[in-house]
């Protein structure tokens, strides 16, 4: 027995365990209406059979999704609190939707609706740094992020359960920490989706299906598509040097190099800035700062003799943090 054995044998039992047949849907579903594309919702009633599988790399994503999800509700039982009414069937008859309800979280005689997602840690410092509910409904319905279509789903279940309000559990991938948000219920967000609904709905029943998104369909949208291969099967033949990555790990690297290239601007302009600001400047205190600099002479070339001077800055902290 050798490590590749291992690696077979475990990428066999997850694709036995997590794989699951493609099958039409018989309505809508609460977890998939927060997708961006109307098209998309049509596919998965009327083409579901023909659904592109998850990657192995999806379904590692999924499972370990599910296993963080049954963790925190663990978790928060651990600290006093009662589920009630888990996995409830919430049921629209007229707009053909149905979901399950994580259920309603209690503690001390109260108690409120509660739905948990599981997110990477770069998405859970986005919801824990947003403080205002503005804020937080502003990362919560990114158009861009994966947590929309579990936000629109949450309010969902709210307006379906008659309730006003309710605490979305977050439970960052990297660390298992919690980050709950009061999460109130938004019909205008409700009477969106329901309209959306109503034309998915009528789709089905013509079997047409409604128009790509933004008309034509968006590479970013439609490159990494399960019925892509259906729906725009030219964007799947097009030329050499197309293909798809559901890596999460590069997925994660590449949306953090997005947010760090702002910061890294603001770093270059603020370099230029402090060499300008102390050349020829030997020991300056600034509060917490001391700034040392001193010329550095050296040959680059020796070959070509070509002499290389600049003036070097370097920052301590005094208080030694």
């Amino acid at each position: 027995m050798d490590a590749a054995t291992i690696r077979a044998d475990f990428y066999e039992h997850v694709e036995m365990t997590e794989r699951w047949t493609p099958a039409d849907q018989p309505c809508n579903y609460m977890s998939t209406v927060g997708h961006v594309c109307d098209r998309y919702l049509f596919y998965v009633r009327k083409e579901g059979r023909q659904r592109k599988p998850f990657p192995l790399k999806a379904l590692l994503v999924m499972r370990e999704g599910k296993e963080h999800e049954r963790r925190a509700k663990a978790d928060l039982m651990a600290a006093g609190y009662q589920w009630y009414e888990e996995q409830q069937s919430v049921v629209n008859h007229k707009l053909e939707l149905r979901g399950k309800h994580d259920g309603f979280l209690g503690k001390n005689g109260g108690r409120t609706a509660a739905e948990i997602k599981s997110v990477n840690q770069w998405t859970f410092e986005k919801i824990r740094a947003a403080r205002t509910e503005e804020a937080q409904r502003d990362v919560l319905l990114d158009p861009e992020g994966w947590q929309r279509r579990g936000a629109i789903q949450f309010n969902a279940y709210l307006l379906e359960l008659g309730e006003a309000s309710g605490v979305f559990v977050f439970r960052n991938r990297n660390d298992g920490d919690l980050e709950p948000v009061d999460f109130y219920a938004d019909t205008a967000l409700w009477s969106e989706m329901a309209e959306r609904l109503k034309k998915v709905n009528k789709a089905v029943k013509t079997d047409t299906p409604p128009d790509r998104i933004d008309g034509t369909g968006t590479r970013k949208v439609c490159e990494g598509c399960a019925f892509a291969h259906i729906c725009l099967p030219d964007l799947v033949a097009q030329g050499p040097g197309i293909t798809f990555e559901d890596d999460p790990e590069t997925i994660r690297r590449l949306d953090r190099i997005a947010e760090l290239q702002p910061l890294a601007k603001e770093l270059d302009d603020l370099t230029g800035w402090r060499k300008e600001h102390f050349l020829n400047r030997d020991g300056v205190s600034c509060g917490k700062w001391l700034v040392e600099g001193k010329w550095i002479n050296f040959t680059r070339k020796p070959q070509e003799a070509k002499e290389v001077e600049y003036w070097r800055v370097k920052v301590v902290n005094t208080e030694g943090a």
